[in-house]
C-alpha cells in the first residue's frame, strides 16, 4: 500500500506484470567529466528528454535522474518494443545529438513493483561489469550471469569464494576507514596470493566481480 501511495504522489502509472530497470550513464570516454556541474546538470536534463522522445506516447514506463551522473528506466513489458532495442535507441540518440557516449545497464526482470528494487540493484552491477567494456556498451544482467557460467564452467569456484570470505571483514574495514594505502595493500595481498597459486587467467576475473559486490 506504501509503494502504491508513492507511486500515486509521483505520477508514476505502471501496471501489473513484468518490470525492469535500466540506468544510463555517461561513459568517461566522454567529456562528461571535464564538465563544470552546471553543464553536467544539462547534459543530464537532454540525455533524459532524448530518452523520453524514444521512449514516445508509452505510459507504462518512467524516466528520471538519479544522483549526479545517472538517468534511470523503469520499463514495464511492451509489445512495441523490447528493453534492449529501447535502449539501443537511447545509446544512438543520445550520440547523435548530444556527441556524448554512454553506456546503459539492464536490470532483471521482477513480477512485482515490490521488486523494483532489486532490477535498479542488478543494472547497477551491470553497468559496473560493463565499464571495462568501453563506450557504447549495452549490457543486462542476465549476460553477465551467461558469461559468469561459461568462465567458470570446469574452475574451482570455491577457491575464489573462499578467499573473499577470508578478506570480507578487512575489506569492510579498509572501505569505512577510507584508508586507500591500506586497501592497496589488501588488495595486492588478494592478488599475490592468486598469482602464487598459479592459477589460470580466468580466475581473476570472478575475484574481480566479487570484490566489486562487496565495495557496492
Amino acid at each position: 500500500e506504501e509503494i502504491e501511495s508513492r507511486m500515486r504522489w509521483y505520477d508514476l502509472n505502471l501496471p501489473d506484470g513484468e518490470i525492469t530497470c535500466a540506468i544510463i550513464e555517461p561513459d568517461g570516454h566522454g567529456r562528461y567529466d571535464d564538465m563544470i556541474e552546471e553543464e553536467r546538470q544539462l547534459v543530464l536534463f537532454s540525455m533524459r528528454n532524448i530518452a523520453w522522445e524514444v521512449l514516445g506516447e508509452m505510459r507504462t514506463c518512467a524516466c528520471f535522474i538519479c544522483g549526479d551522473r545517472q538517468i534511470a528506466l523503469i520499463l514495464c513489458k511492451s509489445e512495441e518494443m523490447s528493453v534492449s532495442a529501447v535502449c539501443e535507441d537511447i545509446v544512438s540518440s543520445i550520440d547523435r545529438y548530444l556527441q556524448q557516449p554512454v553506456s546503459i545497464g539492464i536490470g532483471s526482470r521482477v513480477a512485482r513493483k515490490s521488486e523494483i528494487y532489486i532490477s535498479f540493484l542488478d543494472a547497477r552491477v551491470a553497468l559496473k561489469y560493463g565499464a571495462s567494456m568501453g563506450p557504447h556498451t549495452i549490457i543486462s544482467i542476465e549476460d553477465i550471469h551467461t558469461i559468469r557460467a561459461e568462465e567458470r564452467e570446469g574452475m574451482d569456484t570455491a577457491w575464489v569464494y573462499e578467499t573473499v570470505r577470508q578478506y570480507e571483514s578487512k575489506i569492510l574495514l579498509v572501505l569505512r576507514q577510507r584508508n586507500r594505502q591500506l586497501m592497496r595493500r589488501t588488495l595486492e595481498e588478494i592478488f599475490n596470493r592468486l598469482e602464487s597459486a598459479q592459477l589460470p587467467l580466468i580466475y581473476y576475473k570472478p575475484l574481480c566481480h566479487e570484490l566489486m559486490g562487496m565495495a557496492g
